[in-house]
């Protein structure tokens, strides 16, 4: 156990949350697991109960997160493991909770937080939508709702009246009409996916999958290598989308639903303590429309995609947003530089060729 801890643990002990790291093996198990899966650790002197077992291994892949005066049991994306049951088992989150903070202590602006992120649930497991209707819902949702102090028309009392009264309106024919209307400029798709995209590939970590290194620097250089023909490559990634990606999803129907969830729960969306609640709408369409182009690009590389490199790549992606300290202010910045950085326009980068 100890050689085992030496070669696989890394210590950061910058906080009591964070005390360090479990380098997880070649094939994505825990280091301490045997040919069997057993944990080495538990079998010291034939002890088999799980109490000997520290906490962390107790919960594994979970985690608990805190959210406004609750803590939430969740998953950890940035875990391949996790990862793989967020995108894959239908049944891999629970809406489990623990208010731990008076109703007293916490700001009123909680109580309308919690009614909109509930509403956005309601919208992610709607299967009558695809994922580019879910989120131009939510969108709507988070647009006529923003929690404000000083707005006194939006309380607890009347909030999840408005709510339900909105929710209502927004029937699937609406939902497809607005986007219907919304403009399909590819041109401008392709500059954000080119900014972001580019570092994302410059940066992403495959010290657990290796073998994926070249298909990022293949991407990094394909975006650099596009320059004038931005419209036709957004034009490809769509086709490829269409052919092999959606009838995986419609193989493994849990994956787009699982992820839209896992973002809306774990995150606690709208609330994000850094940003407005519009902004994280921003962020939340961007880092879909992302990872859609970035699975797209497999396919056109390799003409097929099979599950695994799916959670991979969106582990991968996600990696990257935890390690990357600017990634929320450069997606930003890429927004803007495009022109998409408002409630109406961002809507373009839901719209895509059929």
């Amino acid at each position: 156990v100890r050689s085992v801890a030496q070669r696989s643990i890394e210590l950061a002990k910058s906080d009591l949350e964070n005390w360090g790291i479990i380098h997880l093996s070649s094939d994505n198990y825990c280091s301490f697991f045997d040919k069997s899966k057993s944990c080495t650790y538990c079998m010291i002197g034939n002890r088999d109960d799980l109490h000997t077992r520290p906490k962390f291994c107790l919960d594994y892949p979970y985690v608990n997160i805190r959210w406004k005066n609750e803590t939430r049991r969740s998953l950890a994306i940035e875990c391949p493991e996790a990862c793989g049951q967020i995108l894959m088992s239908p049944t891999s989150i629970w809406l489990e909770s623990t208010k731990h903070i008076s109703s007293a202590s916490h700001s009123p602006l909680d109580s309308i937080y919690h009614a909109i992120n509930t509403e956005c649930i309601s919208v992610a497991l709607r299967p009558e939508l695809t994922l580019t209707e879910k989120l131009f819902t939510i969108g709507k949702i988070t647009l006529n709702n923003q929690p404000d102090i000083g707005d006194k028309s939006l309380n607890s009392k009347n909030i999840n009246s408005r709510l339900k009264t909105l929710a209502s309106s927004l029937t699937t024919q609406t939902i497809r009409e607005g986007l219907a209307k919304t403009p399909h400029d590819m041109a401008l798709q392709w500059k954000v996916f080119a900014e972001i995209g580019s570092q994302v590939s410059a940066l992403a970590n495959v010290e657990n999958v290796p073998a994926m290194a070249n298909f990022w620097s293949d991407i990094y250089q394909d975006i650099h290598q596009t320059q004038g023909n931005g419209e036709q490559k957004i034009a490809l990634l769509d086709e490829v989308w269409n052919h092999t990606v959606v009838p995986i999803s419609h193989e493994f129907p849990p994956i787009v639903t699982n992820y839209l969830f896992y973002r809306i729960y774990h995150d606690g969306y709208p609330y994000h303590p850094q940003i407005s609640s519009l902004e994280s709408f921003y962020q939340l369409v961007t880092h879909c429309f992302i990872i859609r182009n970035l699975v797209s690009y497999w396919v056109m590389f390799y003409s097929q995609i099979r599950k695994s490199k799916i959670i991979d790549i969106v582990n991968i992606y996600h990696r990257w947003l935890r390690q990357y300290p600017n990634a929320i202010a450069d997606t930003a910045q890429s927004l803007k530089n495009s022109g998409l950085y408002d409630p109406e326009k961002i809507n373009q980068l839901l719209v895509h060729k059929n």
